[in-house]
C-alpha cells in the first residue's frame, strides 16, 4: 500500500506522513520538526515554532501567558492612617513600555500584571488599598521596578481609582461637581501631553451644573464615556471614579502624593453643598489653586505640588 502523501505547512512540500503536532493547533513534516526552529516549551513540554517563541523565552504562547499575568495580592488594613490622613479606599494602574524580567515579581509584590493592548509592557494593577499599608505597598512596588529597569514613555498612564461605593448619590454628585470645576487646576500638575493631547484622558463633555440636577447619579455615570480624564463609568464596575489624568511614573513619590491629593481632597467636599462648591472652585486660577491646595492641610505636599505644577508648564 502507497505511503500516505501530506502537505508540511512549513517547508511547502509535499511528504510521507504521519506529521508531527505542535503547539497552535498545525502539524509539520518530521524534517522541520527536527530543525533548530522547533523547540519544546518548557513549562507544558509541548512543541512549537521558532517564531512563536516570544522575548528569548523557552515558553510556548499559552505558557508565556500565564505566566506573564497574575492577580494582585488582597492587603489587610491595618488601621493606619496617619501618612494618608484618609481612610477611603483606592487603586492603583502603572503602565509600562519595559518591564524587563516582571516574572520574577510574582509573589514579591502586591500588585498584579495583566496585559494592555495601548502600550508595549505590562501594566500593573494594585490590589484595593487602604491607609498608610497601601502606600508602601506601592513604593515597595515602585522599587522592585526600578531595580528591574522598568520604563514608561509618553504612551503610558497612571490611573487613580478612589473608592466611592460607600459614599450617597448625592456626595458622589459633590466630588464629581468639584473636579468638574477644577480641571484646570489638576492639569497644571501633570505633563502637558497628557492634559491636553491623549485620546485616553479626554475632555469631560458634562460640566460641574449638570450634577445640580442629576439625580439618578448611577445612571447618569453608565452612560458616560470611560476614556475621559475624571472617568465616573468605573462606579458600576468598581465603585470607584478613576482620575486618568497622569502620565505614566515610576517614581513612588509622585504616586503617593498623587494619591493623597486626591483622597483628601475627595473627603473634603463630600460633604459640600453644591453653592459652597461653586463659591470655593468656581474662581480663577491663583485662587482655585490656594482653594484645592487648602483642602489638603499639608504644607509639605503644597510645596512639593508647587514644585511639579512649575515643572509641569514647561513639559
Amino acid at each position: 500500500m502507497p505511503a500516505t502523501i501530506v502537505y508540511c505547512p512549513q517547508c511547502r512540500r509535499d511528504m510521507p506522513g504521519p506529521l508531527r503536532h505542535l503547539q497552535g493547533g498545525y502539524d509539520v513534516c518530521p524534517s522541520c520538526y527536527t530543525r533548530s526552529n522547533c523547540f519544546v516549551c518548557s513549562e507544558c513540554h509541548g512543541s512549537f515554532m521558532g517564531y512563536d517563541r516570544h522575548d528569548g523565552s523557552d515558553l510556548c504562547y499559552n505558557c508565556l501567558y500565564r505566566a506573564a499575568c497574575w492577580e494582585a495580592e488582597p492587603i489587610t488594613f491595618d488601621g493606619k492612617i496617619t501618612e494618608l490622613k484618609s481612610s477611603r479606599r483606592f487603586g492603583i494602574e502603572l503602565e509600562t513600555e519595559e518591564c524587563p524580567g516582571h516574572f520574577s515579581l510574582r509573589g514579591k509584590t502586591a500588585y498584579g500584571s495583566k496585559y494592555d493592548g495601548s502600550i508595549s509592557g505590562m501594566e500593573f494593577v494594585s490590589p484595593i488599598l487602604q491607609g498608610d499599608k497601601g502606600l508602601w505597598a506601592t513604593r515597595g512596588f515602585c522599587t522592585r521596578a526600578k531595580n528591574k529597569g522598568f520604563k514608561v514613555d509618553g504612551d503610558c498612564g497612571y490611573h487613580l481609582h478612589i473608592d466611592v461605593s460607600s459614599n450617597t448619590d448625592l456626595q458622589r454628585r459633590h466630588i464629581a461637581c468639584a473636579y468638574a470645576y477644577t480641571h484646570s487646576f489638576w492639569c497644571s500638575l501633570v505633563a502637558s501631553h497628557r492634559a491636553y493631547d491623549s485620546s485616553y484622558c479626554r475632555p469631560l463633555d458634562w460640566d460641574a451644573e449638570r450634577m445640580v440636577t442629576t439625580y439618578n447619579m448611577q445612571r447618569f455615570c453608565d452612560n458616560q464615556e470611560r476614556y475621559v480624564w475624571f472617568n465616573v463609568h468605573s462606579l458600576e464596575r468598581h465603585g470607584t471614579f478613576e482620575i486618568r489624568l497622569h502620565e505614566g511614573t515610576l517614581d513612588s513619590r509622585r504616586i503617593c502624593n498623587w494619591v493623597k491629593a486626591n483622597l483628601r481632597f475627595a473627603d473634603f467636599v463630600q460633604d459640600m453643598k453644591f453653592r459652597e462648591i461653586a463659591s470655593m472652585f468656581h474662581v480663577n486660577g491663583n485662587q482655585m489653586v490656594r482653594a484645592v491646595m487648602d483642602t489638603w492641610d499639608d504644607p509639605a505636599l503644597r510645596r512639593y505640588f508647587k514644585k511639579v505644577a512649575r515643572r509641569a508648564v514647561y513639559a
